[in-house]
């Protein structure tokens, strides 16, 4: 009985010892939970204390930001508090490029791998935190990254990215902390970015209002149309009476990048209405976006003209066919630009970006057309009155030379190595400049001037003062073209080896000027040793009162004999690089009598 008493005690104590000890542990286990519970309490009240004061941080920087007027002033400002929030060094940005196709890569010291995961990240549209080498494409040691879009109305602007040496230095809160500051950041970018583009479209209309000549000014407009759009072709059509007129063309794949040449001065009329798609914009004054030219939208009352892809070998895809208006609404012409471009070249629509900022450019653009075509149909009427002295000084005729000058000094200038704004410069200069070479016959006698037959000497050292009247005439002026207008009109006689007139005559306003010492080789400007090529040139190969025309080969080979006599060697070089552009002039303003 005892024995079993003493059995059943010890398994009961040794069951209450269990017990207790389970009881311990589970206790102890309990204790532990709710250690953890409290340090997880503590670490979450923590991380969402860092939290909230890195929001703070985000929110200061979201407002000193709203004055950011440049990227590069918003990317700094980003970056130094990315730093100071993640006390890290390697802050990267990475911005698409206007066609929202691939970044615009500001640093080639990113390696491939880091551009490669910024492409993933924008591609999932999701924050990432990933082991990483870091942003140098040289540097081999692991690291990590925290990895976020830039997005604004969910368009994709980019990524912004930080990089630490330290494998396991991010969080989730850090990556929340990034993506807030994504969030906050994107749209003061995107009105940095929006405002820079705006200011260079401003200064861009406000150099225009340096251009003088017409055919400059849209040269001028097309180029930075296609700059906006990143296009590859364009052309532009003014309104003349009631049609379109086309009056200049771009196109890199059929020209390259210096000049459209004689495609310039194709003969080519369109009718106002709504049949062909400059006539419909110009008709609506409606702008058209069409992604592919040979599969236009059922119904709509417009053909696409495919002649010229057929002649050239071109493939027209998309287009933006916008009408020209001034600010008060007076229909100037139609630009229409041509395959917009990705990254590699390939035609692509043209984004809704371009389909807003090119409208806004080309129509603030349009009072400088106006304008161009004010001064030539000045410079034409200064050449009617010159007409009626001089049979000879027709229209055509001038129109001819200023556009032979301005040609032949863009090849010659090439030829040279000038740079290319500085060719758009001069090339404008002269192009109106040219046409005034003669405007100081004006003030010859009509018994010279219209004289039948051969002059004496003494009636020619009177025509040669011509060069002395017209210089005068731009004299009071120090405006860029009336100085290179007083040039020519001074020296378009003048000859290379030094026996042209009027030489070095000292102040030409003096009233008892008398000729000087010839001038000779580089003494004689540019601007007058292409005009007088270009005025001998159309002189031999137009009909005038007093003689036919000559036929082609026997004007060049005057111009070959005169090489390094009357004219400039690399002039006459840079005009018989051009002939078909020549041509091409010629047939343009052939007129009914040539001058």
């Amino acid at each position: 009985m005892a024995e079993h008493d003493i059995h059943d005690f010890r398994l009961k104590s040794e069951l209450t010892a269990q017990k207790l000890i389970t009881s311990v542990t589970s206790a102890l286990r309990a204790y532990r939970d709710l250690r953890l519970v409290e340090h997880k309490e503590q670490e979450a009240a923590r991380e969402v204390r860092e939290h909230y004061e890195a929001l703070e941080r985000i929110f200061s920087l979201s407002q000193s930001m709203a004055g950011a007027n440049s990227l590069d002033d918003a990317r700094n400002l980003i970056r130094t508090e990315a730093g100071l929030l993640f006390d890290e060094k390697e802050i990267s940005i990475l911005l698409l490029d206007e066609d929202g196709q691939d970044f615009k890569l500001r640093d080639n010291t990113l390696g491939a791998n880091y551009i490669a995961t910024a492409r993933k990240v924008l591609d999932a549209g999701q924050a990432e935190i990933m082991q990483h080498k870091g942003l140098d494409a040289d540097q081999d040691e692991s690291g990590s990254m925290i990895c976020t879009p830039l997005k604004v109305n969910d368009r994709s602007l980019g990524v912004i990215s930080v990089t630490s040496p330290d494998p396991t230095k991010f969080s989730n809160v850090d990556l929340k902390v990034l993506g807030s500051l994504a969030t906050l950041a994107s749209a003061p970018l995107e009105s940095a970015r929006l405002h820079e583009k705006l200011t260079a479209i401003l200064a861009t209309i406000e150099e225009l209002n340096n251009f003088n000549d017409v055919h400059a000014i849209l040269d001028k407009i097309l180029f930075e149309s296609r700059r906006l759009a990143n296009a590859d072709a364009g052309s532009v059509f003014l309104v003349e009476g009631n049609a379109l007129t086309f009056s200049y063309v771009h196109n890199d794949t059929l020209f390259g990048k210096e000049g459209s040449g004689k495609e310039t001065y194709t003969e080519l009329t369109v009718p106002i209405d709504r049949s062909s798609l400059v006539g419909f914009a110009a008709h609506t004054g409606q702008t058209l976006v069409i992604d592919d030219a040979y599969n236009l939208p059922p119904g709509v009352p417009y053909t696409f003209n495919s002649s010229f892809d057929e002649k050239a070998g071109y493939r027209t895809v998309s287009m933006l066919v916008l009408p020209l208006k001034t600010l008060n609404g007076r229909l100037i012409g139609v630009m229409q630009l041509i395959n917009a471009k990705d990254r590699s070249g390939q035609p692509i629509p043209f984004p809704e970006e371009s389909q807003i900022y090119v409208p806004i450019f080309a129509n603030n653009a349009a009072v400088t057309i106006e304008r161009g075509i004010m001064t030539r149909e000045l410079i034409l009427r200064m050449i009617k009155m010159a007409e009626l002295r001089d049979p000879a000084e027709t229209s055509a005729h001038v129109q001819r030379v200023g556009a032979y000058s301005a040609e032949i000094y863009q090849r010659w200038a090439v030829n040279n190595g000038v740079d290319k704004k500085e060719i758009r410069r001069f090339k404008d200069l002269i192009g109106v400049a040219a046409m005034l070479h003669d405007v100081g016959k004006v003030g010859i006698s009509d018994t010279i001037l219209k004289k039948p037959g051969p002059l004496t000497d003494e009636e020619f050292d009177v025509m040669k003062h011509h060069t002395i009247l017209g210089a005068r005439l731009f004299l009071n002026s120090t405006s860029p073209l009336d100085e290179m207008c007083a040039d020519i009109a001074l020296n378009h006689h003048e000859k290379w080896n030094g026996r042209g007139y009027p030489g070095h005559v000292g102040d030409v306003m003096a009233p008892d000027v008398t000729l000087g010492p010839s001038k000779k080789a580089e003494e004689i400007s540019i601007a007058a040793r292409i005009t007088a090529l270009a005025d001998v040139f159309d002189a031999l190969a137009s009909r005038r009162v007093y003689k036919e025309a000559w036929n082609e080969q026997r004007v060049y080979n005057v111009l070959y004999e005169e090489s390094g006599k009357h004219f400039d060697p690399g002039v006459v070089e840079a005009f018989f690089q051009i002939k078909d552009t020549i041509q091409a002039i010629q047939e343009k303003w052939s007129g009914q009598y040539q001058g």
